[in-house]
C-alpha cells in the first residue's frame, strides 16, 4: 500500500484566482475512471485525455465548483503530480491528493481522491482511513478501496470519500468468469468496511454521524444485483449513462456517486442538491466523468474545552477530603469529566458542576492535578486541562525549600510560592524561604528578574551530575511582587558551609557536621591563601579547611574555603594573597578530587571586600 500526499501549486502571472466562497452544507464531487492515467489520445481534439478531463471540469459552472474528484486506473504518484498539474493549470486553483495502490504489486494500478485546497481540507494525516480489498482475482489482482476524510475549508462538515471500482464481467475469480453475485458479494464486502472498520483500516467505524460519499465505477448498471445492494442503504438519484470503451456513445451505466447520510444503516435521501447526476461529455477516456452537489452537514470535529477550578496552581491544601472542581463545554455536550493526581485517576464526575473529593493517602508532598473533559461526540475527543502544582499538608504549612529537596530527581514537580531571588547567574538564579531556612539553585530562570523579587517558581528537581547539588529545573516563573524585605546574609565560619547531608538526596560536604545550608546566601570572611586568578580564590578563618586538591606546587593542598568567581566581568582578578576579606555569596558545594568540598560562589564584586 502506498499512501503519499503530494500537492501541486500553480504559478499565475496573468491573472489573480480569486476563491470560490464555501457554501456551507454543500460540496461538488466528481467521480471518474480515467483510464491509463489519461495517457490515452482523444482522437476529436489530439490533446492526452487527462488533460480535456481537466479542461472539462474547468468548465462546469456548478457552484460550488467540482472540488472534489475520486479516480481510478492511475498507477504511480508520478501520474497523479500530473494530473494535479493539469487540474491547476485549467481551474487557476491548487490541487492536492491521496493515492492508493491497487493491482498485483505497486505500479500496477491504484485510485485516487483529490481536492481543491482552497475550498477542501484534510486537517489530519490521520485523516486517510485506510483501505480494503473487498475482492482477489485468480491472477493476483486486488480489488481495493481507500477512504478519505475531507471537510469544506474552515468548517466542521467532515465526509468520507470511498474511491475504487467493482470487478469487471472479463475478470476470473476461483476458475470463473466474474458474475454479477460476485460484484454483488464485493459490495456487502465494501459497504460491511465502511461502517466498521478493519484492523489497522478504521474508514468511517469512528465517523458513524459523517457523510459518506462513494465515488466508483461499479462495473454494473441500474437494476442489478449490485446496484440493488448498494441501493439499500445508498442514495443514487443519478440516471445518466457512462461511455463504455472508445465509443462515443453511451450505452451501459459504470459510473456513480453514492450519498448516505451517516453510519445508520437506514437509507436516507436527500443527499443531492439536485435530481440528477451530470454526466460529461465525450474526452476520450474510458468511461465519462459524473458529478453531483452533494448535502454535507456539521459534525463535531473539536475536543472540549476544560479548566480545573479548583485547587489553583500552587495553593497549599489541607485536610480530608479535599475538594477538586472544574468547568468544560463543548458543542456536543459533555460525556463525563475525570480528575487526575499524579497522572492516575482518582474520580469522575458525569454532570454539571464537576466536582469530586479526594482522600490523599500521603503524609504531606507536592501533586499535580489535572481534569480531562470527554466530549458526547462519536468520538468522544477529550482535552486535560491545565495543570495545578499544589502542596499538601495535613497541617496546612506551606511548601518550603527543604520540602522540595527532599524529592527524589525525575518528573515529580514541585511548586515554590513566594521566594525571594537572592543571587542571579546568567539563565540561573538562587532562591531563598522569607524566614532563610533554606536556599536552592533554579535554572532556566528566564530573563527581567533582579535580585530581590519575590517569586514563584514550577519545575522539576534534579541534581548537578557532579556535585549531587539539588536544583528546580523550572518549568515556569512568575513574578509576584517585591519581597517585604531584603534576604540579609547568614554568617557562618569557613567549616560550616555546605554542611552535613540532608534527607535522601542531598549530598554534604566530605567530613562535615552541621545543618545543610547549600543554596543559602552567606557571608563569610578571612585570610587569601591562594588565588587562581579570574577562576577562584581561597580564604581561611582558621577553621583549618583543607581541599585536599593536591593543586599546588609540590602537591600541597590548598587551604581555606573556595571562593568561586568565574561569573565576575573579564579581567576582575582576585584579592593579593595574604590580604583579609569579607565575602557574601551563595553557599554550595564542588567535587574535587571525587569528594564534596564547600565552596562560596560570590555574588558581585563589590561583595568582596578587603578589610585589611
Amino acid at each position: 500500500m502506498c499512501r503519499i500526499i503530494r500537492s501541486t501549486t500553480i504559478f499565475v502571472c496573468i491573472f489573480i484566482a480569486i476563491a470560490a466562497p464555501v457554501i456551507a452544507g454543500q460540496v461538488t464531487v466528481c467521480q471518474c475512471n480515467i483510464d491509463t492515467a489519461g495517457t490515452l489520445v482523444n482522437s476529436q481534439t489530439g490533446n492526452l485525455t487527462r488533460h480535456d478531463f481537466a479542461v472539462w471540469v474547468s468548465q462546469q459552472t456548478i457552484n460550488p465548483p467540482i472540488s472534489v474528484i475520486g479516480m481510478e486506473e492511475i498507477a504511480t504518484t508520478a501520474q497523479c503530480d500530473i494530473i494535479a498539474s493539469e487540474l491547476a493549470s485549467a481551474t487557476h486553483y491548487n490541487w492536492t491528493y491521496y493515492f492508493n495502490w491497487m493491482g498485483r504489486k505497486v505500479g500496477d494500478s491504484g485510485e485516487a481522491v483529490f481536492w481543491r485546497t482552497d475550498l477542501i481540507e484534510a486537517r489530519s494525516p490521520d485523516w486517510f482511513l485506510g483501505n480494503t480489498i473487498v475482492g482477489h482475482l485468480d491472477n493476483g489482482y486486488d480489488i481495493k478501496f481507500m477512504c478519505q476524510l475531507l471537510t469544506a475549508k474552515g468548517v466542521d462538515e467532515a465526509f468520507g470519500v470511498i474511491s475504487g471500482k467493482l470487478v469487471w464481467d472479463e475478470a476470473v475469480l476461483n476458475g470463473h468468469y466474474v458474475t454479477e453475485t460476485d460484484r454483488q458479494a464485493e459490495a456487502v464486502k465494501l459497504k460491511t468496511w465502511i461502517r466498521n472498520g478493519e484492523t489497522g483500516s478504521p474508514a468511517m467505524s469512528a465517523y458513524p454521524d459523517a457523510v459518506r460519499i462513494i465515488t466508483t465505477d461499479l462495473n454494473s448498471p441500474r437494476s442489478t444485483l449490485t446496484w440493488n445492494e448498494m441501493n439499500l442503504e445508498y442514495d443514487d438519484p443519478g440516471r445518466g449513462y457512462t461511455v463504455q470503451s472508445a465509443s462515443t456513445t453511451p450505452t451501459k451505466r459504470y459510473d456513480y456517486i453514492w450519498w448516505d447520510y451517516d453510519g445508520n444503516s437506514t437509507k436516507q435521501t436527500g443527499g443531492f442538491v439536485q435530481n440528477t447526476n451530470w454526466v460529461s461529455s465525450y474526452f476520450g477516456s474510458d468511461h465519462r466523468a459524473v458529478y453531483g452537489t452533494i448535502n454535507t452537514h456539521w459534525i463535531d470535529l473539536l475536543p472540549p474545552s476544560a479548566t480545573l477550578t479548583c485547587p489553583a496552581d500552587g495553593a497549599a491544601v489541607s485536610g480530608s477530603p479535599v475538594a477538586l472542581s472544574a468547568s468544560a463545554s463543548d458543542a456536543s455536550g459533555i460525556q463525563k469529566i475525570d480528575f487526575s493526581v499524579d497522572g492516575a485517576v482518582v474520580g469522575l464526575s458525569a454532570s454539571a458542576p464537576y466536582q469530586y473529593n479526594w482522600y490523599p493517602q500521603s503524609v504531606k508532598g507536592f501533586h499535580t492535578i489535572t481534569a480531562t473533559a470527554y466530549d458526547n461526540s462519536p468520538r468522544h475527543y477529550s482535552t486535560v486541562s491545565p495543570e495545578a502544582v499544589v502542596w499538601y499538608d495535613p497541617a496546612g504549612s506551606p511548601a518550603s525549600v527543604a520540602n522540595a529537596k527532599l524529592i527524589a530527581a525525575g518528573n515529580t514537580k514541585a511548586i515554590l510560592p513566594d521566594k525571594v531571588i537572592t543571587a542571579i547567574y546568567g539563565n540561573a538564579c538562587y532562591v531563598e524561604d522569607l524566614d532563610r531556612t533554606s536556599g536552592i539553585k533554579v535554572s532556566a530562570m528566564g530573563a527581567g528578574f533582579t535580585v530581590g523579587t519575590k517569586v514563584t517558581i514550577t519545575g522539576v528537581m534534579k541534581s548537578d551530575v557532579s556535585s549531587g547539588e539539588r536544583y528546580l529545573d523550572a518549568s515556569s516563573v512568575r513574578n509576584v511582587g517585591a519581597a517585604p524585605s531584603q534576604i540579609e546574609p547568614v554568617a557562618m565560619r569557613n567549616s560550616a558551609v555546605g554542611g552535613a547531608p540532608f534527607g535522601s538526596y542531598v549530598p554534604g560536604v566530605y567530613g562535615a557536621a552541621g545543618v545543610n545550608n547549600t543554596g543559602l546566601l552567606v557571608s563569610v570572611w578571612g585570610r587569601v591563601t591562594a588565588s587562581a586568578g579570574t577562576s577562584f580564590f581561597y580564604i581561611d578563618d582558621s577553621s583549618g579547611l583543607d581541599d585536599g586538591n593536591g593543586y599546588a606546587g609540590g602537591g600541597v593542598s590548598y587551604k581555606g574555603l573556595r571562593v568561586d568567581i568565574t561569573e565576575f566581568p573579564n579581567g576582575w582578578t582576585a584579592p593579593a594573597v595574604g590580604s583579609y576579606v569579607k565575602v557574601t555569596g551563595i553557599s554550595s558545594v564542588i567535587n574535587i578530587g571525587g569528594k564534596l568540598r564547600p565552596r562560596v560562589i560570590a555574588r558581585s564584586t563589590d561583595e568582596i571586600q578587603v578589610v585589611l
